[in-house]
């Protein structure tokens, strides 16, 4: 596949976006927001609706992060990028930077300033990632805050979050049943002393529990998290539209169906320690 270098639909890139988000800022109370090249799973192909980055900078690439302050931004990506970058972004707003020579936790080391409020989405961003950014938040005396999407509140058309329907993973393929390889990550809980294990990347949980989906572009996933208890049943967090009632008969037996929205519930009820990567 070759790399398209057409301009981005819909007006992708209008610097007037990133003069929108600047008035969210203000509105907000904070100097800067970061907008990942991610999604909640932290996968390389993300859904529509995720695009944010692409929606708000104009720049397509599969990996970069863009951050914006009231008065000065920048995109950050790598050595794949460099062309592309000048070639869908406004760089006179926004200053395209190569990670590798700068990443993103140098730059905020150098332009945020003592008592500035940098926000994030939590859910769009790893654990070691935010520990990163916030070192360097504390080291020009400024703030990292946990924050609503900025970008999903001035985006108007915004996509919906995908609901293509799961699909069962015959065993001939699978080699062994999802109740086997269940039974493998409790085992393994058990060892590390933990009580339940957090998956956030979906191609774990279909490896998991031998289903698909079609959520993304180029992998066959069902965007979904789960959470696998030492003891008990398994939780899947999954858009209910997506399962029918002849995959929620085949899971139903060893998986508990829950809603995305029960997911920080469910996390909260568990007493004991809860194993994740970082």
């Amino acid at each position: 596949m070759f790399q398209d270098f057409s301009p981005p639909p819909n007006n992708a890139g209008d610097p007037a976006r990133i003069e929108k988000l600047r008035k969210a800022l203000e509105q907000s109370g904070v100097t800067g927001f970061l907008i990942p090249r991610a999604d909640e799973h932290q996968g390389e192909y993300v859904p529509a609706h995720a695009e944010r980055l692409s929606w708000a900078t104009g720049f397509t690439g599969s990996a970069g992060m863009a951050i914006i302050c009231k008065t000065k931004s920048a995109i950050f990506i790598d050595g794949r990028y460099s062309l592309q970058v000048r070639y869908q972004v406004a760089t006179d707003i926004l200053t395209p930077i190569n990670s590798a020579d700068e990443p993103p936790e140098k730059w905020l080391e150098a332009n945020l300033k003592a008592g500035d409020k940098l926000a994030y989405d939590p859910w769009l961003h790893t654990i070691n990632e935010v520990k990163k950014l916030q070192r360097a938040a504390t080291k020009a005396e400024a703030s990292l805050i946990a924050h609503e999407n900025l970008i999903d509140q001035i985006w108007d058309d915004q996509p919906s979050p995908p609901q293509a329907p799961v699909t069962l993973q015959p065993l001939k393929f699978t080699g062994k049943p999802a109740q086997e390889k269940i039974k493998a990550i409790q085992d393994a809980i058990k060892e590390m002393e933990a009580d339940a294990f957090l998956l956030t990347q979906p191609d774990s949980i279909c490896w998991l529990l031998n289903i698909r989906g079609r959520d993304v572009p180029h992998t066959p996933l069902a965007l979904s998290f789960a959470i696998i208890h030492k003891g008990k049943a398994p939780e899947l967090f999954i858009d209910l539209a997506k399962v029918d009632q002849d995959v929620s008969a085949a899971l139903s037996p060893h998986i508990t169906l829950k809603t995305p929205d029960d997911l920080m519930p469910s996390l909260s009820a568990i007493k004991g320690a809860i194993a994740l990567d970082p």
